[in-house]
């Protein structure tokens, strides 16, 4: 028996297209290039990243950044009238992710005075719960304009990141500038996501495409782990587990059977891309080089496992002994013990795995199965989902930046993390 879409679980209604709210509605999904585009504006003013001393006598403050990016989309959504922004917290808390995260945020709160960094942990408390509410408020609109925005948010980012290329140089194997190369590329995966909301093939392959290039250009190793981990995770939920192997299988066959034909392609990829023998970037110092951080990170985790040193204090200059971490789980247990890192990873898996249900519900179902629903798009976006948590937790292995309000890949990690289980269907007589 059809189910109806008031009786669905996890239900967030997104009103289909009435043409009533148009230009409101695409000022308000267009503050997310807004946003996006302040976290990377820094990126031009810097001439040094060797350290964060230089950082703060060139006299850049990235936090001014988010803070005026912040604004314009809070300031944007304002027209929603009250009743969302009433109701927005509410939905929060309807799912467990929703709940556990807030739960957090709050405790974290709580728990601030003792942190190494008292007003830090308690302004990051506050702001991380923040953004999943603005987050939350982004989807409460048209969702075919938000789809169309959400995918020009991403080819801003990708605009701004191609235009960074050319004022600060970027040659093949080299970073933009003097930028960080993970910084620009997990930039690049953000923007993939966000252009991956976009309904048709085309549009998505560009973003992809984008990432892939500069990735592989700034041969940013941990972009090109995490686009790998996405790509795998999203097809497979998209197209069904047993078609993913079968295609995997013989696209590594295929990819095995060219590198055997062409061993420059083999040595191009081992020490042009992975730098696995590059005495700076090598297995030495690049790979195992980070065992050393881990073991003193995990040194430091034992003196204080249950509260950790206090939400974001290990980014500070604080000496709480515990040096660059560089793994996202030891930073969270680090900074948040046991308490914290049970209640973030834990929302994390939680969510991807009520997606992954979700997409393997509704592949089973004709495409009118559910009155109201669009069934291909409401898979399409729970896989999306799915995919971009699986890759963010296999970037915490390695990246040390797990909530980071002042990154693109974090503020679409809280996007997708909120974004809606179903999609409704815009009837006939309203498609252009």
């Amino acid at each position: 028996m059809a189910q109806g879409l008031a009786q669905l679980p996890y239900t967030r209604t997104i009103p289909a297209t009435n043409g009533r709210d148009g230009w409101i509605a695409y000022m308000r999904a267009g503050s997310l290039s807004v946003w996006l585009l302040t976290l990377l504006l820094p990126f031009l003013l810097v001439k040094d990243w060797s350290s964060w001393n230089e950082l703060g006598e060139e006299g850049v403050d990235f936090k001014k950044y988010f803070y005026v990016g912040f604004a314009v989309i809070c300031a944007a959504h304002l027209t929603l009238g009250p009743s969302p922004w009433l109701t927005a917290p509410f939905k929060i808390l309807k799912t467990w992710s929703g709940l556990m995260l807030t739960i957090f945020c709050g405790f974290e709160l709580l728990v601030s005075p003792l942190s190494l960094v008292p007003k830090t942990s308690a302004v990051y408390a506050v702001g991380t719960w923040g953004v999943m509410l603005i987050c939350m408020l982004y989807w409460q609109s048209d969702y075919r304009i938000l789809q169309r925005m959400t995918w020009v948010a991403g080819m801003v980012a990708f605009a701004w990141l191609f235009f960074l290329s050319l004022k600060l140089g970027l040659r093949f194997g080299q970073a933009i500038g003097g930028i960080n190369r993970n910084t620009t590329g997990i930039a690049g995966v953000g923007a993939m996501i966000c252009c991956m909301v976009y309904p048709r093939r085309e549009i998505r392959w560009a973003g992809v495409a984008l990432a892939w290039l500069f990735a592989l250009a700034t041969t940013s190793r941990g972009s090109l782990v995490a686009l790998a981990v996405f790509a795998i995770t999203y097809y497979a939920a998209y197209k069904g587990t047993y078609r993913a192997i079968v295609h995997g299988l013989i696209a590594t066959a295929a990819f095995g059977v060219v590198v055997l034909v062409y061993p420059h392609l083999r040595h191009a990829i081992t020490n042009d891309v992975f730098m696995v023998h590059d005495k700076a970037r090598g297995m030495g110092s690049g790979f195992t080089g980070r065992v050393d951080a881990w073991k003193q990170a995990i040194n430091a985790f034992w003196k204080n496992p249950i509260l950790g040193y206090g939400f974001r204090a290990s980014t500070q200059e604080t000496h709480g002994g515990y040096g660059g971490i560089h793994s996202g789980y030891l930073k969270i247990l680090v900074e948040t013990g046991f308490v914290g890192g049970f209640l973030v990873i834990g929302a994390v898996l939680v969510e991807a795995a009520r997606r992954l249900r979700l997409v393997l519900q509704l592949q089973s179902m004709p495409q009118n199965a559910i009155p109201g629903i669009d069934t291909a798009e409401s898979m399409r976006i729970n896989a999306l989902v799915f995919a971009t948590l699986m890759m963010t937790l296999t970037l915490w292995i390695y990246e040390q930046v797990y909530i980071n309000l002042g990154s693109i890949v974090s503020v679409v990690l809280f996007l997708m993390l909120v974004a809606p289980a179903y999609v409704p269907i815009v009837p006939k007589k309203e498609r252009r």
